[in-house]
């Protein structure tokens, strides 16, 4: 309830901001001169985009203070994983990240896309934030294990200390400057929902792998 809670005032608190931003954005567009909106024209675009990503964000935060049940369905993994590079793509095009893709698929499961959407742009978005700009590498591969497949994200950055790793899906709990820490902790939650494990593997320095096992339906 505290969660719910705490993600209702971000979200009433965030749509202000994020108008502004948008309509900033649309006045610099205008005032521009030719020349200089041809030059600019990525940024802009990123900016458009980017304000509405975070509407949609705006929406699933007030979505899960409002909690309902996910609604699984046969889906292809690698397309959600496709999915969820493609809205961070501004992110990871403005630090200079490069993306590894090891994996083809179909890779089918049951989901409620929207849901594992949220989950995995999380763990995505936290993979970039761990690595420095222009060096940092994302490594995505689905390989098939047992009865299952294993989705394994794994970045370059920072790394973590194990007392990190024991409480990184904690409620509130982050390591970051700034930031509340429910990310992580609704990442748990939804991947509870799906059935699946989720394991993570760090040093300081040597950067963190995050391991996701789903069951594969067409062995069941």
């Amino acid at each position: 309830s505290i969660q719910g809670e705490v993600a209702r005032t971000l979200a009433h608190e965030l749509r202000n901001p994020i108008a502004s931003i948008r309509l900033a954005t649309d006045v610099l567009k205008h005032k521009m001169e030719a020349a200089q909106k041809e030059a600019l024209t990525n940024y802009t675009d990123i900016l458009t985009r980017s304000t509405q990503v975070l509407n949609d964000l705006v929406s699933n935060l007030l979505n899960a203070a409002n909690y309902t049940p996910a609604v699984l369905e046969k889906v292809d993994l690698a397309e959600c994983v496709k999915y969820a590079l493609e809205q961070a793509a501004d992110r990871i095009y403005l630090t200079g990240i490069k993306v590894v893709r090891n994996y083809k698929g179909p890779y089918m499961i049951l989901a409620d896309k929207e849901k594992l959407n949220i989950a995995l742009l999380n763990i995505i978005v936290n993979a970039s934030e761990a690595t420095n700009p222009n060096e940092g590498v994302i490594d995505v591969s689905i390989k098939s294990y047992k009865t299952d497949y294993v989705l394994s994200i794994k970045d370059n950055g920072h790394g973590l200390e194990q007392e990190q790793i024991d409480k990184l899906f904690d409620a509130f709990y982050t390591n970051k400057a700034s930031g509340v820490g429910i990310g992580l902790t609704s990442v748990k939650n939804i991947l509870e929902e799906h059935d699946a494990q989720i394991k993570v593997i760090s040093e300081p320095n040597k950067g963190s792998t995050f391991y996701i096992f789903f069951q594969n339906i067409e062995m069941v």
